[in-house]
């Protein structure tokens, strides 16, 4: 289909920027960040100004608004899948330390970005989905899929709805360029480590990126997309796959502080272990969660993830012969 087609095109156009120089990917990044941020806190700034006291008398005040409850509800159900779609939106904070070996000062960098880049999210989160609910109130809002188009339509006209459009567009943008700069990094670092195929420890002559890495990566970027199909699926499925992750990272740093690996070397984390320890029981609650109400979706998630587990296998058995 045509939106195929464009999908596929954006992603090899991302792949040509950050193939032809970190630079060059990190200035679009940086343009597509500004743009994303700025517009979203401008949205914030004008729909507020239009809505008036925000749960006020005024007639698009609908913060006090209720809906009628679906029939024979599932709590767990609905709550699971919009979790995992709200997940996705603050995902991306830990990709920071991807890139570690390319800053200057990554002991300093890394935690400021991160503290710094997650109360941004977090600000304009609350401040957007707010005015959706004020604008829009409980049964709009369960109507729709395009909240921000709705409520800038009703607010400005359909002029609204398509500058909304277009900065959803460079968001998306924005994210996958993200993701291309970092996690090729990672497919690098591991064919480093002689975890990985070798042919990609490599780092093009000219333009001095994991050339190799960044093919693969869109490669398997629009194999993913044929097969998945939606947004949603997609969405959703890496958020499954990342939560895993984020379970054995976890699990990962007890052990590493258990044997002091490091010494006084590792960065140190205020009420530890009780932080980690929550922390970890709300990842396990909700991939636990998911698996029995979208046992479906996740058997399908978890195949891909296990499509991988061949590859990882060999190449940790052939690192511990030598």
């Amino acid at each position: 289909s045509g939106k195929t087609t464009t999908a596929i095109s954006i992603l090899i156009a991302i792949g040509v920027f950050n193939y032809l120089g970190v630079e060059m990917a990190t200035r679009f990044q940086n343009v597509t960040t500004l743009i994303k941020v700025g517009g979203l806190i401008l949205f914030a700034l004008v729909f507020a100004v239009l809505l008036g006291p925000i749960g006020g008398t005024n007639e698009v005040g609908q913060l006090a608004s209720r809906a009628d409850q679906v029939p024979n509800p599932t709590f767990l159900g609905n709550l699971i899948p919009a979790l995992m779609l709200i997940v996705f939106t603050h995902t991306g904070w830990d990709r920071v330390g991807y890139v570690a070996g390319e800053m200057k000062d990554a002991r300093r960098t890394i935690p400021r970005s991160m503290l710094f880049g997650m109360s941004i999210v977090l600000a304009i989160y609350w401040t957007v989905v707010t005015i959706y609910h004020s604008a829009l109130g409980m049964e709009g809002l369960r109507a729709t899929t395009t909240p921000a188009a709705d409520v800038a339509t009703k607010m400005i006209g359909p002029v609204g709805a398509s500058v909304i459009a277009a900065l959803a567009i460079i968001s998306a943008v924005g994210s996958i360029n993200g993701t291309t700069l970092s996690a090729t990094r990672v497919y690098y670092a591991m064919a480093h480590d002689r975890l990985f195929f070798r042919t990609f420890d490599f780092v093009h002559p000219r333009f001095r990126t994991p050339s190799r890495a960044i093919v693969a990566h869109i490669v398997w970027a629009i194999v993913i997309l044929l097969l998945r199909g939606s947004f949603a699926n997609i969405a959703a499925g890496m958020v499954f796959a990342i939560l895993i992750f984020y379970t054995m990272t976890t699990l990962a740093l007890f052990k590493l502080r258990r044997e002091n690996v490091g010494g006084d070397g590792p960065f140190r984390m205020p009420l530890y272990p009780l932080l980690p320890a929550l922390y970890l029981i709300g990842i396990v609650g909700l991939l636990s969660f998911r698996a029995v109400y979208e046992w479906r979706a996740s058997l399908i998630d978890l195949a891909f993830l296990a499509s991988g587990l061949p590859a990882s296998l060999f190449w940790l058995a052939r690192k511990k012969q030598g």
